[in-house]
C-alpha cells in the first residue's frame, strides 16, 4: 500500500504531465483497439471543462468519428489552434467559429460576405484544407489575411470553375496552393486543364492521394505535414 506522502507525490506529478498528454488529442478509428468515444466523453465529464478550454491545442478527427462525439469535445476544447474535421462546417460552425484557429481542415466550407459576420478564426488563420463538393467563390479567400497555405479539394474546381490562378489572387499572403486529387485520371486531367489555360504557378503543386484528410498526418502525429512536404520538396 502506498503510503499518503507518496500518494501526493504521484498526485502532483500527473498533474504536470496531464496538460502534455491533452495538448495534442487524435480521434481516429483503428483495428483491435477501443472505440475512443466513450472513454473520451467519460473523461470529459470527470474534469472540469476549464481543464480542456486551457490545456488542448491539436485536434484531429478522423471520418469515423460521430458529428454528437465532435460537437461534444469542441463544446470543451475552445482553446483549440489546430483542427481537422471531415464533417460540413455548416454542421459545427457555432462551435469553430470563436477558435483562435491556426490551421483548419473542414468539408464544404461557407463564409458570410459580410466583413463584420467573419468568424474569429478568419484573423488568425494560416494553413486550411477544404475537400467536399461546395461552392468556393475566389474572393471568400481575400478575408484570410494571414493564410498561406492552401489545399483544396479538385473535386471543388469542378464544381465551382475557380481557376487556381484567381484563388491566389486573392490571397493577400499566398505562398501554397495544393489541389487535391483522389486518382491517376483526376490528377492527369486537372493538370491538363492547367496546362491548356497556360497556368503556370510554382506556388501550385497537384497532390495525389485518395482521401484529403489522410494528408494531414502530422496534425494527428508529430510528422511533417502535406504543407510542409509540398513546400519544400516541390514549391521550393
Amino acid at each position: 500500500m502506498c503510503s499518503p506522502q507518496r500518494v501526493l507525490t504521484i498526485s502532483r506529478i500527473s498533474c504536470r504531465i496531464e496538460p502534455f498528454i491533452y495538448k495534442r488529442l487524435s480521434f481516429v478509428s483503428t483495428f483491435g483497439n477501443a472505440d475512443p468515444v466513450p472513454r473520451f466523453l467519460a473523461t470529459i465529464d470527470s474534469r472540469p471543462s476549464k481543464f480542456f478550454a486551457v490545456h488542448v491545442k491539436h485536434l484531429y478527427f478522423d471520418h469515423t468519428m460521430p458529428l454528437y462525439f465532435v460537437r461534444k469535445v469542441l463544446s470543451v476544447c475552445t482553446g483549440v489552434v489546430v483542427l481537422g474535421c471531415p464533417h460540413s462546417y455548416r454542421s459545427l460552425a457555432p462551435l469553430i467559429a470563436p477558435l483562435p484557429l491556426q490551421r483548419f481542415l473542414v468539408r464544404e466550407l461557407t463564409l458570410p460576405s459580410a466583413p463584420k459576420a467573419l468568424p474569429r478564426w478568419t484573423a488568425s488563420l494560416t494553413h486550411l484544407g477544404v475537400s467536399g463538393s461546395t461552392y468556393i467563390d475566389a474572393h471568400a479567400y481575400a478575408a484570410l489575411p494571414t493564410l498561406i497555405h492552401l489545399a483544396v479539394d479538385a473535386h471543388c474546381y469542378a464544381v465551382s470553375y475557380v481557376s487556381p490562378a484567381r484563388i491566389l489572387y486573392a490571397c493577400p499572403r499566398g505562398r501554397c496552393l495544393i489541389a487535391v486529387t483522389q486518382n491517376e485520371s483526376e490528377s492527369r486531367s486537372l493538370l491538363e486543364h492547367l496546362h491548356a489555360e497556360g497556368f503556370t504557378d510554382p506556388r501550385c503543386y497537384v497532390h495525389l492521394r485518395a482521401r484529403l484528410d489522410g494528408t494531414w498526418d502530422g496534425w494527428s502525429r508529430r510528422l511533417p505535414d502535406m504543407f510542409w512536404v509540398t513546400e519544400n520538396c516541390f514549391c521550393s
